[in-house]
Parts: structure tokens; sequence; C-alpha cells
């Protein structure tokens, strides 16, 4: 019996090195890794976009836009140096040819929008960030175009925002309006880790006249008509609230512990010592303090202010943010710049820019934004241009292949949606050929459920030839 044991179990371990092996071929040597201490699997990059009016009802049309992708290198998920940046090389580059079908000189303002900074190139502030500036280029009939750099701001989705001339106002944001800055420390006795306790401010105002504007503020409730704020005690930096427009009324402030912050089950904690200040500026020099170098007053404070505004809960006059968690990485920028087309002429536009895909898993996603051009007059002839010692899957237009490494789609008129494609490492198909790496994301879905039945086939054999000997023995006891 033992013997026969000994003898099935050489079988499943075979079966078993077998899916081992399986699945070692299939990944092409390749390891998916998890740790708590792994960078984030995405990481992401900029939309391209191409020229656009800067005012409405332009008349000038673009008889001809040819789009050229270069992809040599795909960045990395991060750069520690400007000479390690220097390395990556992939570039949009835009060549229009603008129309004037009036009788009359036009002088057209332009304007280029080139995305907002990509997480690979901000993503460790200790490093410092590589300078990509001299990667865009602007011409005007092969002429450097005299540019100025604007900024807006870019969540990365609505609307798209010109750069405007003047400062943005909204019904009490504004920048004359009064600023207040709140600010309270508890003697040392109380504070125990942060979130242990906290500073409970109650406070009353209008939303129609006010915005409370939270910083270090764990959250917030609405008791009794009022706004109570609990914000997080810090032995080493004060708590903090600001509030724009007409002074609020501070009803009280306590320490409370961190276990029970609703309700009418609190425990404040009753010889805690609150030191309260107060100062007072104007909401535009507020925002002006936080001001990144190299961006301008204006775009600055407009880029705070949209910010700012998307954040708010104008019911209850609350913003959830401050100009000190504004990002750079939400700043798109801008070249804007003017072209003289004379009456019945034309003149050709180029504009050049790195390429930013995002980053997931392996796979490099590019999108670049052809909608915005719909803003011409008119538009001829679209062609696209895909240069890359890459793969290119699942493009949103129909590509034709050129020579080795070279793709092509030309059409009359703009289409419908955006130029987006997808690039991993590897040779294979247009439009979803499966590389070396498209090999490996197939099996990465189908092995899992073969490594699940081959296992079970093995485990079926194992237990059925033991089962069948336990039998034969037992047949082979009763003869004797």
């Amino acid at each position: 019996m033992k013997r026969s044991v000994k003898r099935a179990a050489p079988v499943a371990a075979v079966c078993l090195a077998f899916v081992c092996a399986l699945g070692a071929a299939c990944f092409g040597g390749e390891s998916v890794s998890a740790s708590a201490n792994s960078a984030p699997a995405y990481w992401r990059g900029t939309e391209g976009m191409g020229v656009l009016p800067t005012e409405g009802n332009c008349p000038v049309e673009a008889e001809r836009e040819t789009l050229t992708l270069e992809i040599n290198t795909l960045p990395h998920s991060a750069y520690a140096s400007q000479e390690e940046f220097a390395s990556y090389d992939a570039r949009v580059t835009a060549e229009y040819t603008f129309c004037n079908p009036t009788d009359e000189d036009l002088t057209v303002g332009l304007a280029f929008p080139f995305g907002t900074i990509p997480e690979y190139l901000a993503g460790d502030p200790g490093a410092g960030m590589p300078d990509d500036s001299s990667r865009y280029a602007v011409t005007v009939d092969g002429e450097a175009a005299e540019t100025q750099l604007r900024y807006t701001y870019c969540a990365g989705y609505g609307d798209l925002i010109f750069p405007a001339a003047e400062r943005a106002a909204g019904k009490v944001l504004q920048a004359d309006a009064d600023l207040y800055a709140f600010s309270y420390t508890a003697d040392a006795g109380t504070v125990g880790r942060r979130g242990d306790r906290f500073l409970e401010v109650c406070l009353s105002y209008s939303p129609a006249r006010t915005r409370i504007l939270r910083e270090n503020c764990w959250d917030y409730r609405v008791e009794n008509g009022n706004l109570v704020l609990f914000l997080y005690l810090d032995a080493e930096e004060p708590a903090r609230f600001f509030a724009a427009g007409e002074k609020p009324q501070i009803e009280y402030a306590k320490v409370v512990e961190g276990e029970r912050l609703y309700g009418d089950s609190r425990t404040y904690v009753e010889d805690a010592r609150i030191a309260a200040s107060e100062r007072s500026t104007t909401f535009g020099a507020w925002v002006e303090e936080s001001r990144i170098a190299g961006v301008g007053e204006t775009d600055w404070y407009n880029a705070v202010f949209a910010y700012l505004e998307e954040v708010e809960n104008a019911d209850l006059g609350l913003v959830h943010g401050v100009p000190a968690f504004f990002s750079e990485r939400w700043l798109m920028r801008w070249f804007c710049y003017s072209a003289a087309i004379p009456a019945g002429g034309s003149v050709v536009n180029t504009v050049t820019a790195p390429l930013y895909p995002d980053i997931s898993g392996g796979v490099y996603r590019y999108r670049y934004l052809l909608s915005p051009a719909q803003g011409w007059a008119r538009f001829g002839t679209l062609r696209v241009e895909i240069r890359t010692p890459y793969s290119v899957y699942g493009c949103s237009l129909a590509l034709e292949e050129g020579a080795e490494g070279e793709y092509f789609h030309t059409r009359e008129g703009l289409p419908l949606g955006e130029l987006e494609f997808e690039i991993r490492s590897g040779s294979g198909e247009i439009g979803g050929g499966v590389s070396a790496g498209g090999l490996s994301l197939l099996f990465l879905v189908v092995f899992p459920a073969a490594e699940m039945l081959i296992i079970g086939v093995t485990l079926a054999i194992f237990f059925g030839v033991r089962a069948h000997r336990k039998k034969r023995a037992r047949r082979e006891g009763e003869t004797r």
C-alpha cells in the first residue's frame, strides 16, 4: 500500500511541475510582484493637443494638418536627473496650413496648449523636476514665433479654460475680499499623536457672504444651524482654517477625544489650554503667497480660483481646499502667439512637443485630442503618421502600414472622437496583433484558469489511482 502511494505521488509531482513550467514558458521569464513598498501601477501622462484660435468666430480655415508622432523610446515611471531624462525620445509635431478666405489682412491670436506635467516628471520632489522646455517649439512659415508662456487650471476633465487677461471673481471669492486666518494651539499636555485628539471649532456665518476654507481639517458637521470643524491637533504646527468675505462668529473652540466625534457622547478635555491667534489680509494677497516661481500673478490667481470653486460647497459656504494644496501638476501650459495671414493667403504653422503617455502595467496609452480643432471655420485634410519600432494596438483610427515602423491615416475632415492607441514593447500586428508582451498579457488572463484545470485533473488522477489500489489490495486480502 505504502509503495502504491509512493508510486502515485511522482505522477502528481510531474503534473504540478508541468503546470509551473507552463507558467514560466507563458510569461517568458517575466514576473509580477506585489509589495507594500511597491511604486503605484499607474502613472498619469499628458494628453496632446493642437493649435486653437483664441477668439470665437475666427474666419481662418485649417486647410491641412499633418500630425507626426515619433516614439523612439518609452518613458520611465520616474526620472532621477536631467541627464537620465535626456535619453527619452518621443515627440509629436503638428504642421498646419492656415488660410485666410477674407478680403482683409488678418492677425490671428493662436494658442498651443501643451499639457500638464506628467507624474513621472513631477513625482520625486527631492530630485527636482527635469526641464522639458527645450522640447517645445513653435514656428510660423519656418521662423520661430514670439510666444508667451501662460498657465491655466486643468484637472484632467471638463472644458478647456483659456488664459484670461483679468482676474476671475465669484460671488464671495474676489481678489479684494477680506481674508481671515484663524490659528489654534493647545498646550503640550493635551496633544497626543496626530488624530488622537482634535480641536472642535463651532462657527456661525452666512454662506451668501462668507466662504470657510479648511486646511488641516479632518471632518465637519452641521449642528444646530452652525458649522462644526474637527481640526487636527499637532504639536509642531497650529490647527488652522480660513474665512473669506464677511468674518464668521466663533462660537467656541474645545479639545475633543478622537474616539467619538459625533452625537452627544463626545468626551472633551476639560483642562486643555487653547491659544488662538488671528490675522487678516485680502484673498488676492493670500493666494499670491503660495505662487510658484515662473507663473504669472494673474495666471496663478485664476488657476487657484478655478480649483477652489471646483471643491466648493456653495450651500454651506465651505471650500474643501486652500491655495497651499494646489499642485503644480494641475497647471496646463500654453504658448500664446499671433500669426499674420494676408487676404486670400496662407501660412504654415508648426508646433512640436514631447509625448507623455499614461503608463499602466507595462502598457503605454497615448491620447491626442483632435476635437478642439472643430473650432476652425473649416477643416480640410488630416494626415496622421506614427513612427515607432514598437507595436501599436487598438488605434481609434484605421492605420495603413508603410515602411517598417511607419503607419498612416489620411482623411478629409476631422473624425469623431480623439486619436488614441497603445504601445507595448515587442513585435506584432497593428490594432490588436499579439506581440511578446501581448502573449504575456493573454496568458496572464488565461493561465490561472488553465492552471486550476490541470491541478484539478492531477488531483483526480492521484486520488483515483490511490482508491483503485486500495480496492485491489482489499480484494487480495479477502482472497487470502
